[in-house]
């Protein structure tokens, strides 16, 4: 069953649909969230052929239903998903017999379809098969109420969940079969993951979370690490953090406890033995200086 928040202010369409809409097309950063709603559909509810500017992602939460693209349609049931592309003609419709119900966010993010391409997801598939449908479906519903409170963080906050249903549908496709891109594309890999390191350090991320963001394979992307880098996201995440840890223990107030949680290390005896291996002295070394001068 379908709920959202009965405080929440929607606009209410026809055929037991509630849409609830959220600002017009604005660039914040690489993410602009457009609107989002649900809607439980009549026995054979259709819509389209239609065309967006933008993408717009359906998670169908019970029924069955039919997508058209061209010349080829799909089926597609609970628990699955499909991306409708920027510019892309699509017609879909609600079974006869289980007339589908589904969660669907609109918004324009760049790069994003090369990303699912590299996953073995595109125009021509546009059905995924959710291996985690109750995160997408939480993710969906959320994004339906921070739209429907219209807060200044709104924007902030359906970014985020945003990319991090991007990031579920990524693992959800796996790494595709594609040969994995050389040259200018692997470099833009390259600064994707170093972006996403450098934005997240603070957090206990992971290198399968850098490699679901920028849309390959943990291989490709330690190979990657190694071939320009020469060494690997590991140990290039961790010489980053030290190197913010460094700088917040020379400049800021912080204890050496402070400066380890500030940099995303949840064990402080552990961030010491790296300082030291690293910079050859205790942290705590470097704080007295810092104090005595």
């Amino acid at each position: 069953m379908l709920i959202l928040d009965p405080e929440c202010p929607v606009e209410r369409c026809g055929d037991n649909k509630n849409h609830s809409f959220y600002y017009p097309a604005k660039q914040i950063g690489e993410i602009t969230l457009h609107y989002c709603g649900y809607e439980r559909c009549r026995a054979g509810h259709s819509y389209g052929p239609a065309v967006r500017d933008h993408f717009y992602y359906h998670f169908i939460a019970g029924g069955n239903g039919m997508i058209h693209t061209g010349e080829k349609s799909f089926v597609a049931g609970e628990n699955c998903g499909f991306l409708v592309y920027p510019g892309q003609m699509i017609a879909y419709s609600a079974d006869e017999k289980a007339p589908w119900a589904y969660l669907w966010v609109a918004f324009s993010c760049f790069g994003l379809e090369q990303l699912l391409e590299n996953r073995g997801v595109g125009r021509e598939q546009p059905v995924i098969n959710h291996r985690n449908p109750h995160r997408a479906r939480d993710l969906i519903s959320y994004l339906n109420k921070v739209a429907a409170e219209r807060g200044p963080e709104a924007a902030l906050l359906g970014g985020g969940a945003i990319r991090f249903l991007i990031q579920e549908i990524c693992e959800s496709t796996g790494p595709g079969e594609k040969l994995q891109p050389e040259g200018a594309s692997a470099r833009r890999y390259l600064e994707q993951a170093l972006y996403y390191i450098e934005t997240y350090y603070y957090r206990q991320i992971t290198i399968q979370e850098i490699a679901g963001y920028v849309g390959i394979d943990i291989s490709y992307l330690s190979r990657l690490f190694a071939r320009h880098l020469g060494t690997s996201p590991v140990r290039y995440l961790r010489s980053y953090r030290l190197e913010i840890a460094h700088h917040l223990l020379q400049n800021a107030n912080m204890t050496v406890g402070q400066a380890a949680l500030a940099t995303g290390f949840s064990d402080p005896l552990y961030f010491s033995r790296c300082y030291r291996e690293k910079y050859g002295a205790a942290p705590s070394q470097v704080l007295k200086k810092r104090e005595n001068p």
